[in-house]
């Protein structure tokens, strides 16, 4: 998720039209790397100390979708819109072509006060802009603006798990949250990196489910 970025007061405004009637996003000390479109905005944290390592593999795996949230959202990772939210410009880009791959989730854990965006691609934490990238985590105030679902299946509740060991080691009481987005990845058109487009899971934001769109490193 390296590539061109909108200007920030875009990225704003983008994101108060898709949360809806989300309050103001809060002040940032970080954002997102260029070439990606997030619809929330939040403060940059730093890489844990503990919690599970990034996922090894050379190609990011697969994962058949099992719960009707994950269903629902890999028939939209087929439409248009999706396609140019993973270009990095969901209003102006082409959209990417070829079949989208499930590859993990977008874990929210809080604990009331602050709360802490992670990425679960391949079974493993990654970095949140990249798999070898920083920061490993978005941190930000809580104001409950970023919905979630309760884990619905096994794997979503492991991915649960493994976001909330990633941040024990920063804040031991962010045990709260659950699964904020589906991520996708498109055929991979440079070396190692992968067009992705998150899709929300909360169910009330089907009219708007777009959470993120870039380009992802998995090298």
């Amino acid at each position: 998720m390296k590539r061109t970025l909108w200007v920030l007061v875009a990225i704003l405004l983008l994101a108060s039209a898709i949360v809806g009637c989300s309050p103001d996003s809060p002040d940032t000390t970080g954002s997102p790397d260029a070439g990606e479109t997030t619809s929330s905005d939040s403060d940059s944290g730093t890489t844990a100390d503990t919690g599970l390592e990034a996922a090894e593999s050379d190609e990011p795996a697969a994962l058949a979708p099992e719960t009707d949230g994950e269903k629902t959202a890999a028939a939209h990772a087929e439409t248009e819109e999706s396609r140019k939210w993973a270009s990095g410009d969901p209003q102006n880009g082409t959209p990417v072509a070829g079949d989208p791959m499930f590859v993990g989730y977008g874990v929210l854990v809080h604990d009331g006060a602050k709360q802490y965006q992670v990425m679960v691609i391949d079974g493993a934490v990654t970095g949140f802009f990249g798999k070898s990238a920083d920061p490993r985590y978005i941190e930000a105030p809580f104001q409950d603006y970023n919905p979630t679902i309760d884990p619905a299946s096994a794997r979503q509740s492991e991915a649960f798990e493994a976001a909330k060991a990633e941040i024990a080691a920063i804040n031991p009481n962010a045990t709260q949250g659950g699964i904020e987005f589906y991520v996708f990845f498109y055929p991979s058109v440079e070396e190692a990196s992968y067009p992705q487009a998150c899709i929300y899971a909360e169910p009330a934001l089907a009219e708007f489910p777009m959470a993120i769109g870039g380009s992802f490193g998995w090298r």
